[in-house]
């Protein structure tokens, strides 16, 4: 089209010779006919030919033996180039019009499909964890599993590779599970449900490190001080 458009300050040229070539094809679903036309000019006593049809108005009606309906557009800087017509064609602006709306049509999806993306699974993750650790108002109602108290709950679990679960009543998502590890000693794990982002385990701990974690726990401490230094699983 740029080339077409370029036609226009360019200089006509009448034919020579004109030559029709027609090439058909055959396929699973039928066969066709494509028609081509190559023109033959001078141009300052130098002979060229030209297969570009351009995107202006086109005959291709014209008998090959008029000559005189024939005849190309040159570039005078390189008179190799030419086109048989200049300007652009009522149906090709229907094309490019055509082409630009669907592509603002497509520009326009995407960019609401990001704004619906970022307003509402882009901060999924940190709305998760801030559930996840929320504070809680005072002191946590405690649930030690069937063993009545986190003493209890530490003897039952002594020498078994067991896991007990302690939750809070107002909030299970705020619980831990107590794993019983060799030697006495043993790990804190944080639970796990649908909505939630990661799992955080402690280090190894002794059996006054977990009882007074879980005096803080139940005193109401902040999960984010009581995890703080835990490993992501």
């Amino acid at each position: 089209m740029w080339q077409s458009y370029e036609a226009l300050q360019w200089k006509a040229c009448p034919v020579q010779k004109v030559e029709k070539k027609v090439k058909s094809s055959h396929g699973r679903r039928g066969g066709g006919t494509s028609t081509s036309w190559i023109c033959h000019y001078t141009y300052r006593g130098v002979a060229y030919k030209t297969n570009e049809k351009g995107c202006g108005e086109f005959d291709s009606g014209r008998s090959t033996r008029q000559l005189k309906k024939w005849q190309v557009y040159v570039n005078p800087v390189n008179p190799s180039e030419a086109v048989m017509s200049r300007g652009v064609s009522v149906w090709q602006w229907i094309g490019l019009a055509v082409l630009v709306l669907v592509t603002l049509a497509l520009a326009v999806v995407f960019a609401l499909m990001v704004r619906f993306y970022r307003r509402n699974f882009a901060g999924q993750p940190v709305k998760a964890e801030k559930k996840v650790r929320a504070d809680v108002a005072g002191p946590r109602v405690c649930k030690w599993d069937c063993y009545g108290s986190p003493e209890k709950l530490l003897n039952a679990l002594s020498g078994s590779s067991e896991v007990a679960t302690v939750e809070n009543v107002q909030d299970e998502a705020d619980g831990v599970q107590v794993v019983a590890l060799k030697g006495g000693r043993f790990q804190l794990c944080t639970g796990r449900d649908a909505e939630w982002t990661e799992v955080l385990a402690s280090p190894e701990m002794s059996r006054d490190e977990v009882l007074r974690w879980m005096r803080d726990y139940r005193d109401g401490e902040s999960i984010r001080v009581l995890t703080q230094g835990w490993q992501v699983l």
